[in-house]
């Protein structure tokens, strides 16, 4: 007899177990998840795109190795947007998921896993850029969203688990309807295919251009520009000569950085992600009132009027404005380089901008090499 319970116990400890396990892969798959679900019927005509289709899919994402086809429900929905939200991007003709993949690989928005920076979409396509956590928003938001025009792009989970995003853009009796990229028929989609949860909301919208943000703070204050913060966004403005705007910047959930290395010279950096890989930046001349292009992939150093930042496994040293007044790359070593995304960790001038003083891994344990190159 006492066999027999000791084995009762030690099977109901089993289920215990295995409920508590099976709970708590339920809790952990579902954290950040919010149910929503609509008041009212909104209708609306919907731009419809599938991520698949031939024209596109075999595209890369930048320069990395995924492609639209697998990779490119984010790029799709932000199409759609464009057009449904009738924002106006001269550059690009005509408007489909395979030219938005275009632009954006040109304008660096990708990182080397494909991954797409929201913040510098919203600067590629002259719009503000809002992100929300879920616990930051209702159904009562997403339906005035929509109300107004507005189309915001939502992560949603597959029934595979994976993360997938989807383009709200309206709503029936029962549930939120949305673009989905995956849907070949170009029809909406009602969100009870995702169970009615989402993980993250982000979205666009055109803001006036003299628009004065509510509950401002300044950050910081110089005379040719001011850092300010506004509803937990951080956005710039750059001051000419004359006291003047020049550029005003969309608001980015990070403050950018921005410093004067001489009486005329303003830089402008934004760290997008972890390394300086993730880093673009650009300069203004306020005394010839002319901006520099803007450097994707880390500004490391400047003199006068040189610069030095990282092109792939290679270092750019330029005029900061005009690349025919100097220019040179630094692309041999002594030593190979370590098998890394980002191999170089400092560039410096040194002799009065005469020489580059570069520091970069090596072999396969890592190793710090220094390295003093004079320039031609």
């Amino acid at each position: 007899m006492k066999a027999k319970r000791k084995i009762l116990f030690i099977i109901i400890g089993i289920i215990i177990v295995i409920i508590i396990g099976l709970t708590g892969a339920y809790l952990y798959k579902n954290r950040n998840a919010k149910t929503v679900t609509p008041k009212s019927e909104i209708t609306v005509n919907i731009t419809a795109f599938y991520q698949k289709d031939e024209l596109w899919k075999d595209d890369n994402l930048g320069e990395s190795k995924y492609k639209m086809g697998d990779s490119g429900c984010l790029t799709t929905c932000i199409t759609s947007m464009i057009l449904m939200q009738d924002i106006k991007i001269d550059e690009i003709s005509p408007i489909n998921p395979g030219t938005v993949n275009e632009y954006f690989s040109e304008k660096g928005v990708y990182d080397t896993e494909g991954n797409l920076d929201w913040s510098m979409a919203g600067n590629a396509l002259g719009v503000s850029f809002v992100r929300k956590e879920t616990s930051d928003i209702t159904d009562s938001d997403l339906e005035n969203l929509l109300k107004k025009g507005i189309y915001p792009i939502v992560c949603v989970k597959m029934p595979s688990g994976n993360y997938h995003f989807v383009l709200l853009v309206g709503s029936d009796e029962n549930s939120f309807l949305c673009m989905d990229p995956l849907n070949e028929n170009g029809e909406a989609v009602s969100l009870e295919k995702f169970d009615n949860k989402i993980y993250s909301v982000n979205y666009f919208t055109q803001a006036a251009e003299n628009e004065i943000l509510d509950a401002e703070e300044i950050i910081e204050e110089q005379k040719y520009y001011k850092l300010a913060k506004s509803e937990n966004l951080y956005y710039y403005e750059i001051y000419d000569e004359n006291g003047d705007v020049v550029k005003k910047s969309d608001k980015y959930p990070k403050p950018p950085k921005l410093s004067m290395p001489n009486k005329h010279l303003i830089k402008c950096t934004y760290q997008t992600g972890t390394g300086i890989s993730t880093q673009w930046g650009f300069y203004y001349d306020t005394k010839k009132d002319v901006f520099s292009k803007t450097f994707i992939g880390g500004l490391y150093d400047d003199y006068e009027d040189k610069i030095i930042y990282r092109e792939k496994d290679k270092l750019i040293v330029r005029n900061i404005f005009d690349k025919t007044d100097y220019y040179d790359e630094i692309s041999s070593f002594k030593y190979p380089f370590a098998k890394t995304v980002e191999p170089f960790i400092n560039a410096k001038f040194l002799d009065k901008g005469s020489k580059v003083e570069v520091t970069y891994l090596t072999g396969e344990n890592y190793a710090e090499v220094t390295e003093i190159i004079d320039l031609a």
